[in-house]
């Protein structure tokens, strides 16, 4: 359920910022919306997949510099996925680093984790 809501919490914050930025962000309609929201988690899950691999691989080789990559990547992966989904999709474009790092911002923030026990 948590996930469905977040899910739907970043599909707001992107339709957001396509009403009120639009030279910013640009989404030609709901479908767009709703794929690339989709393609973001996707994304997401893949970037997390690849640094948690690398990770692995510099744990084996005690490579300082591959963990260190893998932590930028880690503090990055929002602005990531919306720089590949903005090349790719056609009908969502967000322009700018910083317009991506505050949307990635607004995502990271008013999503919900999950509870501690």
């Amino acid at each position: 359920m948590r996930r469905i809501l977040n899910f739907i919490i970043t599909g707001f914050i992107l339709w957001i910022a396509s009403n009120f930025f639009q030279p910013y962000v640009q989404i030609d309609s709901l479908g767009t919306l709703i794929l690339a929201t989709f393609l973001i988690w996707i994304i997401e899950a893949i970037i997390v997949g690849i640094c948690l691999l690398l990770l692995a691989v510099a744990a084996a080789t005690e490579s300082w510099l591959l963990i260190i990559v893998c932590l930028g990547i880690a503090l990055f992966i929002d602005i990531i996925a919306f720089s590949i989904l903005s090349a790719k999709l056609p009908g969502f474009a967000v322009n700018g680093f910083w317009t991506k790092a505050v949307l990635s911002l607004c995502c990271s923030v008013l999503t919900i984790s999950k509870p501690k026990k």
